[in-house]
């Protein structure tokens, strides 16, 4: 719903969505994630501290699920999972360019 934390809606949304593709491996990936139990609050938080607006990506993607157009909606899911991806290298690269480097032991 709007105006609730991502983390309270993202789970719903994305096995909604699922469900409705018929998709088995996408559910099976869904269920994996929602039993970790901090699937959703962990993509949130990177998503959140690298700026980006997860809002608009499910929006497109429901907009074309309730239009009924399977091609707008899988290019929306397309687009998401993109987005996803280079939300997480961009977090990675600025985190992992935040921790001290390691020193060389000796012998190295």
């Amino acid at each position: 719903a709007r105006g609730e934390p991502m983390a309270s809606t993202d789970p719903e949304f994305h096995e909604e969505v699922a469900r409705i593709s018929g998709n088995k491996v996408l559910q099976s990936a869904i269920e994996i994630i929602r039993r970790s139990g901090e699937g959703a609050s962990f993509f949130e938080y990177i998503r959140t501290k690298v700026g980006s607006q997860v809002g608009a990506d499910h929006e497109a993607v429901y907009e074309a699920i309730v239009d009924g157009d399977p091609e707008a909606a899988s290019a929306a899911m397309t687009r998401h999972i993109n987005n996803v991806i280079r939300d997480v290298r961009t977090y990675w690269k600025d985190h992992v360019r935040s921790l001290p480097a390691k020193r060389k032991r000796k012998g190295q």
